[in-house]
């Protein structure tokens, strides 16, 4: 925990996530960010409400602090994915907006080397990318219609989330690697994240606006006389572009990864309660 002397309006003690941060000084409070900042110690997701009783509008602040472990990407292309998955989640939490709350995002990042990993994932979010082009090809030869791209093992709060910079492709009957766009990335980044924050594809969704197919309230699914999926009447394109959809997704794929950009109100509003919840919830010190 952090020492505070009120008196003085000093913390006596440095932020015990001086070593992760190297580039920033060890006695800011909030990352600089006094008004709309909290400054818990470990807390790398962190969320700020504000009220402005003039014009009836709610500000929502979500400042993420990753651990991106060092290997396969050279650090300009992170910086590049995350400040794109960054102005994409603001964007996409905006579209989604109930008119009422305005979102604002903010994600940093901190190199860590890949023996950190364990210890770092139980203090916040940790991004890597993995190679998973030896995998690829073995699913691709036994016939899987789907290959792995990413793996989440994470919340808003902590956790682990890996992710491979590369697509496999194939060409005249021979397999090959291209590397994903730094827009694919992003996207691919924020899906992850949204995970964390328990939204699921569309294809198991419960959320209504974003459901595919019709549920019944245990949660399972509604199916017709012949045992089908009955679909949902959440159009299409809703599904299509959405954050949260995947290639996974038989009925409805996305284009490109890439397009995966929009959140639904239904969405916005889940993932902004699991936030306020874990939270209130988080077992760690205030700085």
């Amino acid at each position: 925990m952090r020492i505070y002397d009120p008196r003085l309006g000093r913390f006596l003690s440095v932020d015990p996530l001086t070593r992760n941060y190297p580039s920033w000084s060890p006695y800011p409070f909030a990352m600089n960010r006094p008004i709309d900042g909290i400054d818990l110690d470990g807390k790398e997701w962190e969320s700020c409400k504000t009220y402005d009783a003039n014009t009836g509008i709610t500000t929502i602040h979500y400042d993420l602090q990753l651990k991106v472990v060092n290997g396969t990407m050279d650090d300009e292309k992170v910086q590049g994915i995350v400040k794109r998955a960054e102005a994409r989640m603001e964007s996409a939490l905006n579209k989604g907006s109930d008119g009422k709350t305005v979102y604002t995002v903010t994600y940093t990042y901190a190199t860590i080397q890949p023996a950190e990993v364990e210890q770092a994932k139980a203090t916040g979010i940790v991004l890597e990318f993995v190679d998973y082009r030896k995998i690829n090809e073995k699913e691709y030869k036994s016939g899987s219609k789907t290959l792995s791209a990413g793996v989440n093992k994470s919340n808003t709060q902590n956790g682990l989330i890996q992710i491979s910079p590369f697509e496999l492709t194939k060409k005249n009957g021979k397999v090959n690697f291209s590397t994903y766009s730094t827009r694919e990335l992003a996207a691919m980044v924020n899906h992850e994240l949204g995970h964390g924050g328990r939204l699921s594809h569309p294809m198991s969704e419960t959320i209504p606006d974003i459901g595919q197919y019709e549920m019944l309230k245990g949660g399972s699914y509604k199916k017709d006389e012949a045992g089908r999926l009955i679909r949902s009447a959440v159009p299409d394109e809703t599904i299509k572009n959405n954050i949260m959809n995947t290639g996974a997704n038989n009925t409805i794929p996305p284009d490109n990864l890439g397009d995966l950009k929009n959140l639904t109100p239904g969405q916005v509003k889940s993932f902004e309660k699991v936030q306020e919840y874990e939270q209130k919830t988080s077992t760690k010190y205030k700085g």
